[in-house]
């Protein structure tokens, strides 16, 4: 293992909130099952942007802070 590798600290997981879905606004799975229209990929996969949920059926997003960490150590440490 390289030095570089072994001074690497580990990848910060992202957390998730409960958010409403940026495409429909629904709040819930429930909601989202009769308001969001699934969106497409290059390879035709249907997803829905707000598919993540929480125990509750709430949707959830990933937060602004722990997807700002993630960035910020892709920038710092994800190059090779």
């Amino acid at each position: 293992m390289s030095d570089e590798a072994k001074s690497t600290p580990p990848m910060p997981a992202v957390a998730y909130a409960p958010a409403p879905c940026p495409t429909c606004g629904a709040r819930t799975v429930k909601e989202a099952n009769g308001l969001c229209r699934p969106r497409f990929d290059e390879t035709g996969e249907a997803t829905c942007a707000g598919q993540d949920e929480d125990e509750s059926g709430n949707l959830t997003q990933p937060t602004p802070e722990s997807v700002a960490a993630l960035d910020e150590w892709i920038e710092r440490h994800g190059r090779h």
